[in-house]
């Protein structure tokens, strides 16, 4: 059985919204929570705060934190390594899409249709190739999305989906409808928030999630190549990492292929190049 941990950013400025998190075996859930409590104790954020990629402005971690955010935020993302979880995400270029540029929608109406879409799209990546491919079940747990009535909207139309199938899966193998939970009470989503958050600021070229994005990189879901090998870029693009609509495919190609001389990709993980 597996998990699969999600989270949303959004980044109004760059018109970016993105979902994202990780994929791991049930029995490896608790040990990231575990880790978390140790990587709170470690850099000293109480236990009851929230580990957030962009945290308010009120937020602990703004207005108390006295160490290094980097260094804070480069230990979660050790978690997924340490437990050999599995990355996803989707993202959408806003104002590219039809909605807001054909028809005109307002924010609130193509935020929600992003995020039902996304989630739609990982749902797919999730059952296949990732569980086909361990011959494994699972389901999905997010974090509750800011709107409760847009919520079980987004929820309703999903469940949907993987109880009839799409036009390219029949998601026999995701056994439960996505479940929501509050992050503040979720360790394993606020590590997804940490994934999410570097994943989309990365796109949108901040220095800080450049920085943090390389610890990425080997956790990726990635299409196997036809040869002995392949680039990363040509092998995550479309299943570790999908960028919506197509014409802005190449955003998300222009960030993956930067590491393309660095990481390689083989049949069963991705490696850093022997040279």
């Amino acid at each position: 059985m597996h998990l699969l941990f999600l989270d949303d950013s959004h980044r109004r400025k760059e018109h970016l919204l993105g979902v994202g998190g990780y994929a791991i075996d049930l029995e490896r859930a608790k040990p990231i929570a575990k880790g978390l409590t140790e990587v709170k104790r470690k850099h000293g954020v109480p236990q009851d705060v929230e580990i957030k990629w962009s945290p308010p402005k009120n937020h602990w971690l703004k207005k108390e934190f006295k160490g290094e955010r980097a260094e804070l935020y480069a230990d979660v993302l050790a978690l997924i390594i340490e437990q050999n979880a599995t990355v996803f995400s989707v993202v959408h270029v806003l104002n590219e899409c039809y909605g807001p540029t054909t028809h005109l929608w307002k924010e609130p109406r193509t935020l929600a249709w992003a995020a039902r879409e996304q989630l739609k799209f990982v749902a797919e990546r999730f059952h296949r190739p990732f569980l086909t491919g361990l011959n494994s079940s699972g389901f999905i747990v997010m974090d509750q999305f800011h709107s409760r009535s847009k919520e079980q909207e987004i929820i309703q139309t999903v469940s949907i989906t993987l109880q009839f199938g799409s036009r390219f899966e029949k998601f026999d193998r995701i056994c439960l409808n996505p479940l929501s939970a509050s992050s503040i009470n979720s360790p394993q989503i606020q590590v997804a928030d940490i994934v999410a958050g570097v994943i989309v600021g990365a796109l949108a070229k901040s220095p800080y999630a450049l920085d943090q994005f390389p610890a990425l990189i080997p956790q990726f879901l990635f299409n196997p190549p036809s040869e002995s090998a392949g680039t990363f870029s040509e092998s995550v693009s479309g299943y570790g990492l999908k960028v919506f609509p197509r014409s802005a495919t190449h955003i998300g190609l222009n960030l993956l292929s930067t590491y393309d001389e660095d990481w390689w990709v083989s049949s069963e993980k991705i490696y850093e190049a022997p040279f």
